[in-house]
């Protein structure tokens, strides 16, 4: 600290010494006590970054969801990982991470984007935080988007077509392929890539049904095959002749020139869709919003509704896990209530007889 000739020289060598008594002490004091300081115990959480829990969720859990479900999650957390992967899971446990959070996921607002957008990109990094609580084991903490409220969104509407419109669409398309793939969406409220990616092996032809297998719950669906279907089915068969597994090929070649083949892949019906739209002038603006393909399968589900089939008959039909999904059609379901009022009617006539009166449980005394 001090060497001789050091203190020798000092002006003042008396508080010289006094000075480095002091610092000597808080030295000696210091390293005594480091010994006893509390060290932060270094956590899953510290180990492992938010991309590394992304690219575990991607690899362990994803591949068990349905396709759709693979290719919108994984969109939405590789936004996520470009944002936010470097932070380390234990950064998210604060509240200005958390506030981070919101302000990343509020970035993605534009014209296009709206709330219900911005839910489902919360959602997708809300489902990768459960897995590194849950399965992973990496967080002490529960999940921080569960600290953050979803943006509010608009009560959806019920766009379904009527009959009018679906004989215009069926007449609009430019080939009978389109044709048969929305009598197939129509039939069996089969989503768009349901019907589009269907293949002839999802057919039984001796248990009369179709099978759905790549949904988005993962659970596959049967349907029930009625005379449109099997008309539809057959003219398929007929027409691809084995050159393909599915039941709405691509082609390969021309007509013209008789190179026409379908190969082993499923077709895209987007343009011609969108052709048949407009020449059936379903892309004018309406209150219940714009036509889409899954407008088809809300068409299947209104029409049942309306023509009888009961909300859980239905449920099952579409594949639904809760009934409260079904319910969105319940207002539908008034016509086959009709005879219904029409009975209680009859019993509260006032030319009722009295056992008709009896019969409702009303006092007459």
């Amino acid at each position: 600290l001090c060497t001789l000739e050091k203190y020798r020289a000092a002006a003042e060598p008396e508080k010289l010494g006094a000075d480095l008594y002091v610092k000597v002490e808080k030295e000696k004091n210091r390293l005594r006590l480091r010994g006893k300081r509390p060290v932060k115990k270094v956590t899953e959480a510290d180990k492992h970054s938010l991309a590394e829990a992304i690219e575990k969720f991607e690899r362990e859990i994803l591949p068990f969801k349905s396709l759709s479900e693979q290719t919108n999650v994984g969109c939405q957390l590789k936004f996520w990982k470009s944002k936010l992967g470097g932070r380390k899971l234990s950064d998210f446990q604060s509240d200005e991470q958390i506030r981070e959070i919101l302000t990343v996921r509020d970035s993605l607002a534009n014209g296009k984007r709206g709330n219900a957008t911005l839910n489902r990109y919360l959602a997708a990094l809300s489902t990768v935080f459960t897995a590194a609580y849950k399965n992973f084991m990496w967080m002490d903490e529960k999940n921080p988007c569960s600290r953050i409220e979803k943006k509010p969104e608009p009560k959806p509407r019920l766009r379904y077509l009527s009959k009018e419109e679906i004989a215009n669409l069926l007449a609009a398309c430019e080939s009978h392929h389109l044709l048969h793939a929305i009598l197939l969406s129509l039939h069996t409220g089969g989503r768009k890539m349901e019907v589009w990616k269907l293949k002839f092996s999802d057919v039984n032809w001796k248990k009369n049904q179709l099978t759905f297998y790549d949904t988005k719950s993962g659970k596959p669906r049967s349907i029930p095959m009625n005379e449109t279907i099997r008309e539809v089915l057959n003219s398929r068969r007929k027409e691809i002749k084995l050159q393909s597994s599915f039941v709405f090929p691509a082609v390969k070649g021309k007509v013209e020139d008789g190179t026409k083949t379908f190969i082993n892949k499923p077709t895209s019906f987007e343009k011609s869709w969108r052709n048949a739209k407009e020449a059936a002038g379903l892309n004018n603006p309406h209150k219940d919003g714009k036509v889409v393909w899954h407008t088809l399968r809300h068409t299947f589900a209104s029409w049942s509704v309306m023509s009888g089939v009961s909300m859980e008959t239905l449920k099952v039909l579409m594949g639904h896990e809760n009934i409260s999904q079904t319910d969105k059609y319940a207002h539908l379901a008034v016509a086959h209530l009709q005879s219904a009022m029409d009975l209680l009617e009859e019993e509260l006539n006032p030319n009722a007889s009295e056992k008709q009166i009896t019969k409702l449980g009303i006092r007459t005394n």
